[in-house]
């Protein structure tokens, strides 16, 4: 199971196909973000993006 922080939101996932539905919810949102600003905002990202370590370490803690 992984927890992961979106701003002041707690989702938890138990599954990897939950984990790449996330993912992929994520993306759209980063990418409807950069249309709707013109640009890319770095801070505004380092705080919601999954990154692959931390997949990789959700995968390794669900399936202990």
């Amino acid at each position: 199971m992984a927890v992961i922080k979106e701003h002041q939101q707690v989702i938890t996932v138990k599954t990897r196909k939950q984990v790449n539905e996330l993912i992929e919810l994520l993306e759209k949102k980063r990418r409807r973000h950069r249309k709707e600003m013109g640009g890319v905002d770095d801070n505004y990202w380092s705080k919601t993006t999954v990154s692959v370590m931390q997949r990789e370490n959700s995968y390794k803690s669900m399936k202990k």
